[in-house]
């Protein structure tokens, strides 16, 4: 048999069996590629490590890609549900992600601000009827209802000034992110209201281990934080990094359905810009084969400051005189001024049994009015524990950011109140330092001072409460409801009869047991005192905010 062309079987069978070639990758040979061969579930767990970048770029790729990355499990996932249990009023979480990146990280954030002196405090959350992101101004006022001056039953020569403040937020945002917010030609996205015009723009990180002692940052070095932005510019601000907010990355559509109804998204080609820091992509210029060292400069530019921050953010404001319909860029600007925001973490006023006073309170400083303040205590395995009191808002004297009151060790009370005296039986009182200073913060001392601080697991009857009544039990008419709910002042210690009017109403609205809150755990003290006893003879206190009932 001629064997031109013939196939010798026994030489077929051992390349089948013992050739050392690897088989082709279907990829080459236009079979379907390995990763579509993948049932859809491991498919899906695949896809759920992936950010939405990477989801956004996969869906260009095949249509069976596409579709998979189109599960809206994924995206549910990556906007985080716990703080968004619905899209609505969008028809999906994509959908949702698509309108408001990259500016998800406002939802459910406190935010403090720098404005000299005084700073502010912002509250943003995600509106499910509008479909918009926004953040409120906290607000801090005495009752209206004066009450009368006491004495201190352990110190008659000593009063207590009365104070009953209430906090809330205002009823118009100071920043609505929206799905046709579009930034202009300088980065910034116009966020004005009721004649005050104003821009919103990113700010860059500075990461901890970067900042240097005299680098003018937010938050300030007295909160902690593991990134940081500068909030001082000698050009305003302008310029530089707010480039990173425009331009395009990729091309994706331009609309979006809301309840069924399709609106065009401003400008989110550009707003998919911001979502990823292209600086990172950039690699150091050097030899065409890096080193060692070259290469690990080039990981390093990861992780490094310069890239937008996910913590912090800026409004710049100003006035324009006479008509502010037409075009603005151009004209003269009153008054500019640049606020940097910076968010305050939530394990900083989140309290536990371990940390009880962590939060933000209200307190009383007399001429000067209520002020917001962060109560830190630094985590440590010392039972040597400290209470740090930082201004979250404050005055020309001692300015926002300053510390105001401080507790060395928490361990070692003065003395405890017994129950004769009859306003906080039971507190431990503190030798502490309390902060004084001139105008514009000039001669700054620390003075001693006393901090009454109440005792975890200790059900307190705060007589002099009882005896003036609470705002809850004034009235129970329905004009007043929103003012006892505004109330925070909820007894001295745990298990009190008071339980704050916003409670109440819950309960006569739903009718129903309502689910357990942080704040009504027995451990969580809701009030404390400080005797300013080197200034005055005189007792000023300080309330919880319950800053939940305005995040949910």
């Amino acid at each position: 048999m001629d064997g031109k062309g013939a196939k010798n079987p026994e030489s077929s069978a051992q390349q089948g069996q013992g050739s050392d070639e690897e088989p082709q990758d279907p990829v080459s040979t236009g079979g379907t590629p390995r990763l579509l061969l993948l049932p859809s579930e491991i498919l899906h767990q695949i896809l759920l490590y992936l950010p939405a970048i990477s989801l956004y770029a996969i869906s260009l790729t095949c249509h069976s890609l596409q579709t998979h990355s189109f599960t809206d499990a994924l995206w549910e996932n990556i906007v985080d549900s716990p703080d968004l249990p619905s899209p609505h009023p969008y028809l999906s979480y994509r959908s949702l992600h698509h309108a408001l990146a990259p500016h998800l990280y406002l939802k459910r954030k406190i935010f403090i601000g720098d404005r000299q002196y005084f700073g502010s405090i912002l509250v943003s959350k995600y509106m499910p009827l509008s479909g918009t992101l926004e953040a409120f101004s906290f607000t801090g006022a005495p009752s209206r209802e004066l009450a009368e001056f006491t004495t201190w039953s352990y110190n008659p020569d000593v009063i207590i000034s009365p104070f009953s403040p209430k906090v809330n937020i205002r009823e118009e945002p100071e920043l609505k992110i929206s799905p046709n917010s579009k930034a202009s030609a300088d980065g910034e996205i116009p966020v004005s209201r009721r004649g005050i015009l104003a821009t919103y723009f990113r700010a860059e990180a500075i990461l901890q281990r970067d900042v240097y002692s005299q680098m003018a940052v937010w938050p300030p070095t007295t909160i902690p934080a593991e990134t940081r932005v500068r909030n001082e510019s000698p050009s305003g601000f302008k310029g530089g990094a707010n480039s990173k907010q425009r331009g395009p990355f990729m091309r994706l559509p331009s609309n979006i359905s809301i309840n069924g109804t399709f609106v065009s998204v401003g400008g989110f080609n550009d707003v998919m810009g911001a979502a990823v820091d292209r600086s990172s992509f950039i690699v150091p210029q050097g030899k065409a084969t890096p080193n060692e060292d070259e290469k690990w400069k080039s990981d390093e530019m990861k992780q490094r400051s310069g890239y937008l921050s996910e913590t912090a953010f800026r409004l710049r404001r100003w006035a324009v005189l006479g008509d502010t319909s037409g075009d603005l860029e151009n004209r003269f600007r009153m008054g500019e001024r640049v606020e940097t925001f910076a968010e305050l973490d939530e394990e900083l006023w989140t309290p536990t049994p371990e940390y009880p006073y962590r939060g933000i309170w209200v307190g009383d400083y007399g001429p000067h009015g209520a002020e917001f303040l962060l109560f830190h205590q630094p985590t440590t395995s010392s039972s040597r524990k400290r209470l740090e009191i930082v201004k979250l808002t404050g005055d020309p004297n001692v300015p926002r950011g300053e510390y105001t009151l401080i507790v060395d060790d928490l361990s070692q009370p003065l003395r405890t109140a017994d129950e004769e005296e009859i306003e906080w039986p039971g507190a431990n009182v503190y030798s502490a330092r309390g902060r004084v200073a001139e105008h514009e913060f000039t001669d700054d001392r620390f003075i001693n001072v006393h901090m009454i601080l109440p005792v975890p697991e200790r059900d307190w009857q705060d007589a002099q409460t009882q005896k003036e009544g609470t705002p809850s039990d004034q009235d129970s008419g329905d004009a007043d409801e929103r003012e006892r709910n505004d109330d925070i002042g909820e007894g001295w210690g745990v298990r009190s009869h008071e339980k704050g009017g916003l409670g109440l109403r819950n309960k006569r609205l739903s009718g129903t047991k309502q689910a357990p809150r942080l704040l009504d755990q027995p451990w969580v003290p809701m009030r404390v005192a400080v005797y300013w006893r080197e200034m005055a003879e005189i007792i000023h206190l300080y309330y919880r905010v319950d800053v939940y009932k305005f995040l949910d």
